[in-house]
C-alpha cells in the first residue's frame, strides 16, 4: 500500500509545509481550496542511495485533465536527496493538487517535505 498521508504545520503566516515519511510507494497529494503557491518540494532517503523508479512532482489541473502538467520528473537511481525548487513560486489556483509520487522498490526510508502557501 503506498504512503498517501500527510501531515500539515505552520511555517510563517503564510507559509505551510505537508510532509509525509514512509518506506513504500510514495503517492500524496497537496491542494487547497484558496488560490495558492508552491514553493519548493524535498526529499530525503534516510537509508541510502534508491536504485530506481522516478520521482514526480505533477499539477493535477481543476479544469481538467487536458491542463495536467508535470513539473518535475527525476530518475532516483543512485541519489538520496531531491529538491524541486522553481525560480519563481508556481501559481495555482483553488482546487489544483499537486501530485507526488515515487515507487520506492527498495523500500528506502523516505522523508518528504512540500512547502506552499498563499498567493501574494
Amino acid at each position: 500500500m503506498p504512503v498517501t498521508s500527510k501531515q500539515i504545520r505552520q511555517l510563517a503566516h503564510s507559509l505551510r509545509m505537508a510532509y509525509s515519511s514512509g518506506t513504500t510507494t510514495l503517492a500524496v497529494s497537496i491542494g487547497s481550496t484558496w488560490n495558492w503557491q508552491l514553493h519548493e518540494v524535498r526529499l530525503n532517503l534516510s537509508t541510502g542511495a534508491a536504485s530506481g523508479g522516478s520521482f514526480s512532482v505533477i499539477i493535477n489541473s481543476s479544469i481538467g485533465a487536458i491542463h495536467d502538467f508535470e513539473l518535475c520528473s527525476q530518475p532516483m537511481f543512485g541519489l538520496q536527496d531531491m529538491q524541486y525548487h522553481p525560480d519563481q513560486p508556481i501559481q495555482l489556483s483553488a482546487g489544483d493538487t499537486v501530485d507526488v509520487g515515487w515507487l520506492n522498490a527498495t523500500t528506502n526510508k523516505f522523508g518528504l517535505e512540500v512547502i506552499y502557501g498563499n498567493r501574494e
